[in-house]
């Protein structure tokens, strides 16, 4: 397990071999907010990590790919994403937390040539 923190949010991410294909490497996350309660974690919450994004650490991207994935709002991508999350999850994607903290990860994953 690794996990990352920005602007006081943690995401902890672990590796799930099992659904590795030859395009991407997932792994399971949960934002951890800054008043300790967690969200998402549930066996669904995976992000798939390109193969071809090369970084200096594998944690690191699987780190920020997970943060991209746990602050996509809704009308950023199809409405279907949103159809397992939890009212607290929906609450937080609609915030204002969560479009400020999408933000910082946006400047991030353009800072590693990943946008």
């Amino acid at each position: 397990m690794f996990s990352q923190t920005i602007d006081g949010y943690t995401i902890r991410v672990s590796r799930v071999p099992s659904k590795d294909t030859g395009a991407h490497r997932y792994y399971r996350y949960t934002l951890m907010m800054p008043d300790g309660r967690a969200l998402f974690g549930k066996a669904c919450d995976t992000v798939g990590v390109p193969t071809r994004w090369h970084y200096s650490s594998e944690d690191e991207i699987a780190a920020l790919a997970s943060f991209d994935a746990a602050t996509l709002q809704p009308g950023g991508t199809d409405a279907e994403y949103f159809e397992t999350y939890t009212p607290e999850e929906l609450e937080w994607c609609r915030s204002y937390e969560c479009e400020a903290l999408a933000c910082s990860v946006s400047d991030r994953l353009e800072s590693a040539g990943l946008l």
